[in-house]
């Protein structure tokens, strides 16, 4: 399974519990119940998503 920019920040919390430190890098964390998906959450904290998903699925491979 991928990570896309379109799975909310808890989702992939959920799925892949040790992504979360690479998350709070960029700025995002499941405050709030992670209900952003990965792209709103990116904008909010003008991180690039594009690099964010590519570390996340490199990460979980």
């Amino acid at each position: 399974m991928k990570i896309t920019k379109d799975m909310t920040v808890g989702e992939v919390i959920r799925k892949f519990p040790k992504t979360r430190e690479i998350l709070l890098k960029h700025g995002l964390c499941d405050c709030c119940g992670g209900h952003l998906s990965l792209e709103g959450g990116a904008k909010i904290h003008k991180a690039n998503v594009s690099a964010l998903v590519k570390e996340l699925n490199s990460f979980i491979e």
